[in-house]
Parts: C-alpha cells; sequence; structure tokens
C-alpha cells in the first residue's frame, strides 16, 4: 500500500477543533492552508489556558505566509500560561522569522523550537533582538544558518546571540548547531 500526501485541514475543522483540547494543541503538518491558519488565530483566542502548541511541518507558503503566521503568534500572546511553542520544519526563512520576532516578548514561553526553517542572517538577528526581551529560556534554532563558521555572517549572529544572553542576565539557552 503506497503513501498519499496528507490534505491540508479546512477553516471548519480548525473551528470545530475539540473543545475539550483546553491545555495541548498539535497540529503537525502539513494541515494548514491559509484559511485555517486565519481559524486558527481566532480559535486560540478562545483557548487562553494553552500550555503547549506544536505547529511543526507546516510550511509557510501552506500557511498563507508570515503575515498568517503573525496573526497566529499575536494570537498566542493571549495564552496566559504558554510554555512550549514549536514550529519546527515550516520554511520560514528570515520572513517568517520576524513575524515571530515581531510577538516574541509579549509571549510567556519557556521553550522555542524553531528549527529547520532556513532562518539565515537577518532573521536570527531579529529572533536574538526580541529573545532579549522574551521570557523564552530554551531555544533551539539547530539546522538553520547556512554560512561558514567564522564568517562575518556567522560573527553577526554569535554576537547578537551573546548581546540577548548578557541582556538577559545568561538566562537565556540557545542551541543552534
Amino acid at each position: 500500500m503506497g503513501c498519499t500526501k496528507s490534505k491540508l485541514v479546512g477553516p471548519e475543522v480548525i473551528e470545530n477543533y475539540p473543545s475539550f483540547i483546553r491545555h495541548e494543541m498539535h497540529l503537525t503538518g502539513p494541515l494548514l492552508g491559509p484559511e485555517a491558519t486565519v481559524k486558527l488565530a481566532e480559535v486560540i483566542l478562545k483557548l487562553p489556558q494553552l500550555i503547549s502548541v506544536d505547529l511543526s511541518k507546516n510550511s509557510l507558503k501552506d500557511m498563507g505566509g508570515p503575515d498568517n503566521v503573525a496573526a497566529v503568534i499575536e494570537a498566542l500572546t493571549h495564552c496566559e500560561v504558554l510554555n512550549t511553542l514549536k514550529i519546527n520544519n515550516c520554511q520560514l526563512g528570515d520572513d517568517g522569522a520576524k513575524a515571530v520576532a515581531k510577538h516574541l516578548p509579549k509571549l510567556t514561553v519557556n521553550r522555542l523550537e524553531l528549527q529547520g526553517n532556513g532562518i539565515q542572517k537577518e532573521g536570527m538577528l531579529a529572533l536574538f533582538e526580541a529573545l532579549a526581551q522574551s521570557k523564552a529560556r530554551l531555544v533551539f534554532l539547530e539546522d538553520n544558518l547556512k554560512c561558514k563558521e567564522g564568517s562575518d555572517e556567522w560573527m553577526a549572529v554569535m554576537h547578537a546571540e551573546n548581546e540577548a544572553s548578557n541582556a538577559r542576565q545568561r538566562n537565556l539557552q540557545v542551541f543552534m548547531r
């Protein structure tokens, strides 16, 4: 029996996300299309007690771009006890990273995972600037930055990481390689 590609879920599925799920939301993909991503932001606003959200493997393109991702992250700022946010392998790139960074200081998240998203210097710098003001303590950024260790680009990102860590009085652990 062969494997078939998963279909994206529609907004009606997100709207009817089981009402008994109050603390964890696992929508690992590929599931989310543009309309479902917009609806997800609306649904999250009704779930202020979410503790963990996993949107991994939903591509930025499928989700409708950085603006839709930013809407979901903004909705998550209303979650009072959000501890873990996973957005791994979503092809965020720099634009998606900047969308996350825009609202990161307002999130209560302790653990942030953005692994395998093709985030380069511009996105990394935006993330580290936001991390300096955020509550995140564990940040996983492996499999992103594709530049030679010791290059100017690498050094700029390492400097930004150091600055974020210093601003947080070393209360920040970042995993990058």
